[in-house]
């Protein structure tokens, strides 16, 4: 999963530079780039961000240094002045930016819903906060949440926080793999969705009143930089705890999920873990932090996964968009599985296109009888043989396996 960039456009340019590129050609760009030419802020963060997808390597290499050098104070005046959503996206996808930087990038009005989701798919600590700090953004725009929900570096707290809002406010999470049971593991079993895009209700207790959670507004704010910041860290702690602004002293709520991810990678989970351990792990999940382990996760978890004992749990393994042929052969031949995983397996048309999948099918009694007699029309001359002597299989299935074979013996007879 990759969010595609916003790239600025000789339109996002400042007149003079603009001018500047069309007399002079790339004579000037490696000036502008060095920021040897006097501009204001606003007009040097826009040229940068441009020349950062020049076509020249080395103008690209030497927009980075630039920006390294920049004193703080020229590089916050520009972003806060800038408005050209694809500057701010550019600026964003640099990575030099400090976490101060990029709050200014987010908190600019002009900065785009895309760029949000850049960020909650690969940014850490008070930068997620700053994104679930913006309610608006991710009800219009999903793909935030779906970013979010699959970034190891966020913690379960926000997620499912992020992802309650999100279902109250009514915003169509379809785009996360598995979203019916990630709402069902964090909103619980009660909450039944009342149409696709529709608000959804608890049955246990009444709704609680929605509180939009408006962005952090601070171009027409006449305060002094000590107040500003005190007013986001307090927005900041009604998301995400006291925590969330990474300034507190106090250690993080520890979260298994989020140190299992994170420790997943840098070592598959197959090889370098002891299972054990990571069973223990597991088991100190909540079902929230299961669905999302089920979805995020290496298959050595999705393989413990696959067996818990709730439905969200062991539904979200099917939906992982990491889930491999060799699991679902795995899964399709697995006698002791929920009968709800084999047809779910044997209704999927692409899953079902692999022989080794026919046959995993085919042998599992869990797997409908009409399915199974269905799927051995694409079994191979030895299979239907093996499985027409075989005693391991339901009767039905032995007998329409003979049955093949003689019609196709007396096919090739004619």
């Amino acid at each position: 999963m990759s969010v595609d960039p916003l790239i600025p456009t000789e339109a996002d340019l400042p007149a003079q530079v603009k001018k500047a590129f069309e007399t002079r050609g790339d004579v000037v760009k490696e000036a502008m780039a060095g920021a040897a030419v006097p501009m204001p802020p606003e007009d040097l963060v826009a040229t940068l961000a441009y020349l950062f997808h020049d076509k020249d390597e080395a103008i690209r290499e030497l927009v980075k240094t630039t920006l390294r050098s920049i004193p703080f104070g020229v590089l916050e005046e520009g972003i806060k002045a800038v408005k050209s959503p694809a500057v701010l996206d550019s600026l964003a996808r640099t990575r030099l930016l400090d976490t101060d930087l990029m709050t200014r990038v987010l908190r600019n009005n002009h900065c785009d819903d895309v760029t949000f989701e850049f960020v909650a798919e690969s940014a850490k600590g008070p930068l997620l906060a700053t994104v679930a700090a913006n309610q608006m953004r991710y009800v219009r725009h999903p793909q935030i949440v779906r970013a979010l929900y699959f970034n190891p570096n966020a913690g379960m707290d926000i997620v499912s926080k992020v992802v309650e809002n999100a279902v109250r406010a009514g915003a169509d999470l379809s785009v996360i793999p598995g979203w019916q049971q990630v709402v069902e593991s964090i909103m619980g079993a009660g909450f039944v969705p009342e149409g696709q895009g529709a608000t959804v209700t608890r049955e246990a207790e009444p709704p609680k009143p929605q509180q939009d959670v408006e962005p952090i507004q601070v171009e027409d704010v006449a305060v002094d930089e000590e107040t500003l910041e005190q007013a986001l860290n307090e927005a900041l702690q009604e998301v995400d705890g006291p925590d969330a602004t990474g300034e507190s002293g106090e250690q993080e709520t520890e979260d298994p999920l989020k140190e299992l991810l994170l420790a997943e990678q840098e070592a598959d989970a197959e090889d370098e873990q002891e299972p054990r351990s990571l069973w223990l792990k597991i088991e100190q999940m909540d079902v929230p932090q299961k669905v999302r382990l089920a979805l995020v996760g290496t298959a050595f978890a999705r393989s413990i996964l696959i067996r818990d004992q709730r439905r969200p749990v062991y539904m979200a393994v099917l939906e992982s968009p990491k889930l491999s042929e060799n699991e679902i052969v795995s899964f399709a031949s697995d006698k002791g599985l929920n009968e709800e995983l084999i047809r779910k397996i044997a209704r999927n048309r692409e899953w079902t296109r692999l022989y080794s999948v026919k046959k995993a099918l085919v042998v599992n009694p869990k797997t409908p009888p009409a399915t199974a007699m269905q799927l051995l029309n694409y079994l191979n001359k030895r299979d239907l043989q093996g499985l027409s002597k075989s005693h391991e299989v339901p009767g039905y299935i032995s007998r329409k396996a003979k049955q093949i074979l003689a019609k196709a013996f007396e096919v090739n007879k004619r």
